[in-house]
């Protein structure tokens, strides 16, 4: 009867917040790993000294704007 009554008064329960937040999470990441990995294939062809200092560059500055956040 609550689940009932939160949901027609336009809320969400506490599980349903936790596994949307789960759900996001994920997301986030995912994104986070197809742009490190397109990242990666566009550098191809570079010496492997040059490819690891921007790889690396480019998690750090991932790294940086998570924590602005």
């Amino acid at each position: 009867m609550r689940k009932i009554l939160i949901h027609l008064l336009g809320g969400f329960t506490l599980k349903e917040i936790q596994e949307s937040n789960t759900n996001s999470a994920e997301i986030g990441s995912y994104m986070t790993l197809v742009k490190i990995r397109a990242y990666a294939q566009s550098l191809n062809g570079l010496s492997a000294d040059e490819w690891c200092k921007k790889m690396y560059n480019l998690i750090n500055e991932e790294i940086k704007q998570y924590d602005k956040e």
